[in-house]
């Protein structure tokens, strides 16, 4: 068959980009004869079962239905090049590591595919082929779980990064309605739209959350969510009835908290040694947090100090004092190891400033047996030397 120039060129072109796909370790591989759920956007793999890869051979990949088209054709004895690909697949498919790549796959791909190989070799072989079924959603099939947090409208609610959020979907009758879910504050934009006609798809999903929204049990569901993903939300809701209704529409706050990590203590100084004592404070992870000391006695609570510098005063240390560090944000709260300090027996931080100290000391006796031994060692050099020298 002779192509056109430009058919040459557009083919030429074709194989190029081909050539730039990669597949990726999250590609999901087909399986013949069943049914393969993916989600909008993904890559899949359907594989050639070949009888004999020392004959030459020809693969045609087409969709059967819903339209029944060729999709790709291409030739063992040319591999560098697609020999046909039809327009709705221009650089969307390909062969590749013994597979028929589709890649960014889309809703309107759902349907029935089939592999077709013709065998050109020495053998007798007439042909072989294979059955898939792809069935493409907008977003990933994801359960709600019973800890998922329900956004209440109309207020602020607080969420820990990484919880799954519930936004209440609250529409009236039984008419046809569609459902927008929107980001107002601080940058409005759509995020998601929905149909109750057509409950198995979302119209539209912001690429900011993709695979993390979707409408479940009259609820829109945002899975994992994030600390940027604080801020003002609406849901509104179009009536589509014969009967004239003016729409809903609710407004949601959330605030999102890292959840904060146990504050480490840093001590300067001792009563032994110094007027006064510098007890600091911080967290490694933690997000709106504030920090305060504890200062406590056999009693009980003495008082409260705010900040993450604490300045002890070795003199009015009369009695012994434990002093703890508290990091907390409005999702969570965590406490350092107590610090224990007195006037006379300085500073204790739950024993292991007493270790550290022990290592120190056998630090410095070591140290000293070394250079103890070289003394001696060089000392009874040079008496030898000299012993030897007089004879």
């Amino acid at each position: 068959m002779k192509f056109p120039c430009s058919i040459c060129i557009h083919l030429f072109k074709l194989v190029s980009v081909f050539h730039l796909f990669a597949v990726s370790g999250e590609a999901l591989l087909a399986q013949p004869d069943t049914i393969t759920n993916t989600t909008a956007g993904e890559q899949v793999l359907f594989p050639l079962q070949n009888q004999g890869w020392e004959d030459q051979y020809n693969v045609t990949f087409r969709s059967r239905f819903p339209r029944t088209i060729e999709i790709l054709t291409w030739k063992s004895n040319n591999p560098e090049n697609l020999h046909f690909v039809h327009p709705l697949y221009q650089h969307r498919v390909g062969i590749q590591r013994d597979c028929v790549m589709l890649y960014n796959v889309q809703v309107n791909d759902t349907g029935e595919y089939e592999i077709h190989i013709d065998y050109y070799g020495t053998k007798m072989r007439k042909h072989n082929e294979s059955t898939f079924w792809m069935q493409v959603f907008v977003f990933r099939l994801f359960v709600v779980y019973r800890e998922a947090l329900r956004i209440r409208p109309d207020t602020v609610t607080n969420v820990t990064a990484g919880e799954q959020v519930l936004f209440p979907v609250q529409y009236q009758g039984t008419d046809p309605y569609d459902v927008n879910f929107s980001l107002k504050f601080p940058v409005p934009f759509k995020i998601l739209k929905w149909k109750s006609n057509k409950p198995e798809k979302l119209d539209i999903v912001h690429l900011l959350y993709q695979h993390r929204v979707g409408i479940y049990g009259g609820f829109v569901v945002l899975n994992d969510v994030h600390v940027h993903d604080t801020g003002e939300y609406e849901i509104h809701i179009d009536y589509n009835g014969s009967e004239l209704k003016n729409r809903d529409q609710i407004t949601f706050r959330m605030h999102v908290f890292e959840p904060v990590s146990q504050p480490v203590t840093v001590i300067l100084g001792n009563c032994v040694n110094s007027p006064n004592i510098t007890l600091s404070c911080s967290v490694s992870r933690g997000t709106n947090y504030t920090i305060r000391w504890e200062k406590m006695s056999l009693s009980g609570v003495l008082n409260e100090t705010y900040g993450t510098v604490l300045v002890i005063d070795c003199a009015t240390e009369v009695e012994q004092h434990v002093y703890r560090c508290i990091a907390e944000n409005p999702v969570s709260n965590a406490t350092s190891d107590p610090v224990t300090v007195s006037r006379y027996n300085g500073v204790n931080l739950k024993g292991k400033r007493n270790h550290l100290t022990v290592l120190v000391f056998l630090g410095m006796a070591v140290l000293v047996l070394i250079i103890g031994y070289y003394l001696w060692f060089t000392l009874s050099s040079s008496s030898t030397a000299k012993g030897n020298w007089s004879q």
